[in-house]
């Protein structure tokens, strides 16, 4: 990862983590110990920044861009909890330390969960102080969706299929099941930065655009470094992330060259595999 992106990404995941310590302040319970452990366990905090940057480049910067960028990460880790149980994924480890069943017991890492996923709603309906009602349906709709039966839910269930199969995935297989399980959430954060800056139609294509391109790109480079491409496929993979990530440069051209180096960092992350 290039320097510049992840000197963005620390400022970021600094303002992301304060703002999670307030929401979800220490408390001596099982069930916070977990939800904690989990929220800062070393996330990057990619996802939160797409939600920040989308708005920054829209002209929106205050405390509910931030607020709202962690309702995303609050969905995301509750999707990590919960794809790491020993009915999905089976992982003992996520980012080099015990997954939360592996810490604590597997009901405390579904609770845990699931307190994520009812918190990132919590959120957006309540603790916003300057975003109307009409704006606030629209991200908890994006958010809804990215979550649900046609998206997260639906990527994870074809995965586990596969795994379930013993056989690889081709690269047009991947890319549907990445589109699901991986860009929706993308796409949503995009789409929640779009409602903070009040994009207008053009801009909001562009970017959304870019998010599904992006999130295409970034889960195939994922999947090329796992090795879950079979091997007669990975030339193929690797042009597809190429086309891609020209698709994601192409869309930026709706703005001033100068406020996207952000979004350039991300698509040339992409190519390093």
């Amino acid at each position: 990862m290039r320097k510049e992106l992840k000197t963005i990404l620390k400022s970021i995941q600094i303002l992301v983590d304060e703002k999670l310590n307030k929401l979800i302040p220490e408390d001596k319970n099982k069930l916070t110990e977990a939800i904690r452990y989990s929220l800062f366990s070393g996330g990057k905090r990619l996802r939160p920044m797409l939600v920040i940057e989308t708005a920054k480049l829209l002209g929106a910067k205050n405390e509910d861009v931030i607020t709202s960028a962690c309702a995303i990460e609050m969905l995301h880790t509750y999707s990590l909890i919960h794809d790491d149980l020993p009915a999905m994924d089976n992982d003992d480890l996520r980012r080099g330390v015990p997954t939360s069943h592996k810490k604590f017991d597997e009901e405390t890492a579904i609770l845990a969960g699931d307190s994520l996923l009812a918190m990132a709603f919590e959120v957006l309906s309540s603790d916003l102080k300057t975003i109307d009602a009409e704006k606030r349906c629209k991200m908890i709709l994006s958010l809804s969706k990215a979550g649900g039966y046609k998206g997260m839910c639906l990527g994870q269930s074809m995965d586990l299929a596969y795994e379930k199969s013993g056989k690889l995935k081709s690269g047009i297989e991947a890319e549907k099941i990445n589109k699901l399980k991986t860009g929706a959430l993308f796409r949503a954060c995009v789409e929640i930065g779009c409602v903070l800056g009040n994009a207008d139609d053009k801009e909001r294509v562009a970017l959304i655009n870019f998010a599904e391109n992006f999130g295409q790109a970034f889960q195939l480079r994922d999947d090329l470094e796992d090795d879950e491409i079979d091997s007669d496929n990975i030339k193929m993979i690797k042009d597809k992330i190429k086309d891609l990530i020209k698709n994601c440069t192409n869309n930026l051209t709706v703005f001033d060259e100068s406020k996207t180096e952000c979004f350039r960092e991300l698509s040339r992350f992409c190519l390093n595999y």
